[in-house]
């Protein structure tokens, strides 16, 4: 990713999608463990147009839960849900300010975290699928 971050910002084009940008940066620096406030910082000072759009809020949501995946892929269920609510706390601020008071901006945001609950299949051995996106989601609200 960082790879393709730096030709990027290389290129020195105007044709440069954002998105792209974004999404390399992203998932480099949530890789590296960078802060919330390390990541705002750079979200403020380099993507000011697309901050106040849903998109951007859904791709940056999608960031987050896409670097929770890579990092509990290999995990046990128990592992997998604590690495979770971890992450989750460590991004809380970012993905805080990115939705902001906005409640469309928060259930366009929500379906990001929908659709990684249904790409994890939900925990081997849940009874009650919906239980476990549903603490998920509260989980994240809560942050």
């Amino acid at each position: 990713a960082s790879a393709v971050l730096a030709r990027l910002a290389e290129s020195g084009t105007d044709d440069i999608d954002v998105g792209l940008l974004i999404d390399a940066h992203l998932e480099s620096s949530l890789a590296k463990g960078e802060s919330s406030a390390t990541l705002l910082a750079w979200l403020t000072e380099n993507c000011a147009a697309e901050w106040k759009t849903i998109p951007f809020s859904r791709r940056v949501f999608r960031g987050v839960l896409q670097h929770m995946r890579r990092e509990t892929s290999d995990l046990s269920d128990k592992e997998a849900r604590a690495q979770e609510i971890s992450i989750l706390r460590s991004y809380a601020t970012l993905l805080g300010k990115t939705t902001t008071k906005d409640e469309i901006r928060q259930a366009k945001c929500l379906f990001e975290v929908q659709a990684y609950c249904s790409e994890r299949n939900f925990p081997r051995g849940t009874t009650r699928p919906h239980a476990w996106q549903d603490r998920l989601i509260s989980d994240l609200l809560l942050f």
